[in-house]
């Protein structure tokens, strides 16, 4: 997982005079005590190319979740940070909560590229740490303070950790877990086999390349980051074997 630079360039379809007309029909459907389903979105706005497109570039063309290739993969899903349908509180409250962030469906801000798997790991799944903030409204919706992070605000880094190719939640000087790293692992699923397996391969082919050259672990460090640094846009998790590499080659 990766901080991910939102582009502050809005996207025309977000902005256009059917979005508009959409946002209010919503609005009204609320106004008038109907339920929202997943039929009163329109996805060939929050879908649009042009979002897509944007989100691709903010995201060197990887999953904001788990860092994976999306750009073959019909662009992956365009992923609502919080739920435009209904929100499940837990694990342990699996009950669908109705209305959710409708008023967000075609927010910028509350958009994001993530690849399919993500995207079904994540479902509706919006934990807070204090529950009776939950502001639907959106008034108040910055006192939410969301479980899972949103690597556009949060830089994952203070959260969360590798060790070998297992993520972790960063363990404070008490001995307590990061919550939020752990409930990003958690809901996404982060530790699934196939990423981790994923994560050992992008390793090794590095570091072999190096070994068979002869060079000093600091010399290894110096060239892997350098490459990394010019193809951070084409490979996939490059950010994991950066947060590794300087685990391995510093302690």
């Amino acid at each position: 997982m990766r901080a991910i630079s939102k582009s502050t360039n809005i996207p025309a379809t977000l902005l256009s005079v059917n979005t508009a007309y959409k946002n209010n029909v919503l609005e009204e459907k609320i106004q008038k005590g109907q339920e929202l389903t997943s039929k009163d979105f329109d996805s060939s706005i929050y879908g649009a190319d042009d979002v897509r497109d944007q989100l691709k570039l903010d995201q060197f063309g990887k999953c904001a979740y788990c860092e994976s290739e999306i750009l073959a993969i019909n662009g992956g899903d365009v992923e609502h940070f919080r739920p435009k349908t209904a929100y499940i509180e837990s694990f342990i409250s699996r009950h669908r909560c109705r209305p959710a962030y409708y008023r967000l469906a075609y927010e910028w801000t509350n958009l994001l590229a993530a690849c399919p798997t993500c995207n079904k790991n994540k479902e509706s799944y919006f934990p807070l740490a204090n529950p009776d903030q939950r502001d639907i409204t959106g008034e108040k919706i910055n006192r939410e303070i969301a479980l899972i992070i949103n690597p556009c605000n949060i830089n994952p880094d203070t959260h969360l950790e590798y060790r070998t190719f297992v993520l972790y939640p960063k363990v404070s000087a008490n001995g307590n877990e990061d919550i939020f790293g752990r409930a990003t692992i958690d809901y996404l699923k982060l530790n699934r086999e196939d990423l981790k397996e994923l994560r050992r391969r992008n390793w090794m082919l590095f570091y072999q390349e190096m070994i068979d050259n002869n060079i000093s672990y600091d010399e290894c460090l110096e060239r892997i980051s350098e490459r990394m640094r010019k193809i951070k846009s084409s490979i996939e998790y490059v950010d994991y074997l950066n947060m590794y590499l300087n685990q391995v080659f510093r302690n």
